[in-house]
């Protein structure tokens, strides 16, 4: 424990000192006692655990700000995972392709495509409709979910033409 002179001073009494140092040796616990005292305290009390996220439901802001971030992060798991894999396979990407609409039914291809442009369309709406707010604009609650449920519905029907297309 390092004390400066005028600390010396106010400590020069051993029993100060000692108090002193038993009450920093109090602060420290390790995260596992603490967690052990608190659920130790709870049992006593019989207090009963929160159910929280399972009873909660989430408001509509915070639902698309988690869909916002996984969207982003499906996209670049794919365009990685379509980086890394063109190094291993040599084939050419027109022969699949081309297996792709003699095998597979149109209705499929479509679902595909509207589920592999959706995010990509979500993602880019949405990051228009965050720079809207870095501006200071549409910040209030009601407008904010106005434009989020515009913007899931766009995002559905942009995806919905790209897939037919």
């Amino acid at each position: 424990m390092i004390i400066n002179p005028a600390s010396r001073i106010l400590f020069r009494n051993s029993k100060n000192l000692t108090l002193l140092r038993s009450r920093a040796n109090g602060y420290a616990r390790s995260a596992t006692e603490e967690s052990k005292l608190f659920w130790e305290k709870n049992d006593k009390l019989k207090r009963p655990m929160s159910p929280h996220l399972t009873i909660y439901r989430l408001p509509l802001p915070a639902n698309l700000s988690i869909m916002h971030r996984g969207t982003g992060a499906a996209m670049t798991a794919v365009v990685l995972g379509f980086g890394f894999g063109s190094f291993l396979w040599s084939g050419k990407f027109d022969q699949v392709v081309e297996y792709l609409r003699d095998n597979v039914h149109p209705h499929v291809m479509l679902t595909a495509k509207v589920i592999l442009a959706f995010p990509l369309c979500y993602h880019a709406m949405n990051g228009v409709r965050h720079l809207i707010w870095d501006t200071g604009r549409a910040l209030d609650l009601r407008t904010i979910h106005k434009t989020g449920y515009a913007i899931v519905a766009l995002a559905f029907l942009l995806s919905l033409a790209i897939g037919t297309m």
